[in-house]
C-alpha cells in the first residue's frame, strides 16, 4: 500500500476519528502517510473499525506492517478474507488457531 499500487478505491474502512474522513479515513492507511488512518474509539462493536483491501484477483499476502498514529500504538490486529461464497473468514494458523497478533509497545510483531 505504501507505494500506491493499491489505490484508494480498493481501500475501505470503519469510522474515521471525529467523522473526519479526509484526515483520518481508511484511504490514509499507508505506511509513512502524513495523515494516517485513525479509527473512532467509541465505535461499538470495536470490530466495526476495520480496514479492507479489495483485490480483483487472489493474492498471497506475505507480510503486514503496522504503525501507530501520533503517540498511539497498534496493539493487536486480526486478518480476515472473503471466501468464494462472499463469507468473511478468519485466517488461521496451521493448527487451526485464529491468526491474531498482539503486542506491547516494546515488542515487535
Amino acid at each position: 500500500m505504501e507505494d500506491n499500487r493499491i489505490n484508494n478505491s480498493q481501500v475501505t474502512g470503519g469510522f474515521a476519528y471525529n467523522g473526519d474522513n479526509a484526515n483520518f479515513g481508511s484511504q490514509n492507511a499507508r505506511l509513512h502517510h502524513p495523515r494516517g488512518f485513525r479509527a473512532e474509539p467509541e465505535t461499538f462493536p470495536p470490530s466495526a473499525n476495520t480496514i479492507g483491501i479489495h483485490f480483483a484477483e487472489e493474492k498471497v499476502i506475505t507480510a503486514i506492517a503496522t504503525q501507530g498514529y501520533g503517540g498511539e500504538w497498534v496493539t493487536s490486529f486480526n486478518v480476515f478474507y472473503t471466501d468464494f461464497l462472499g463469507n468473511q473468514q478468519s485466517v488461521k494458523d496451521i493448527e487451526g488457531n485464529l491468526l491474531v497478533r498482539k503486542k506491547n509497545r516494546a515488542s515487535a510483531f
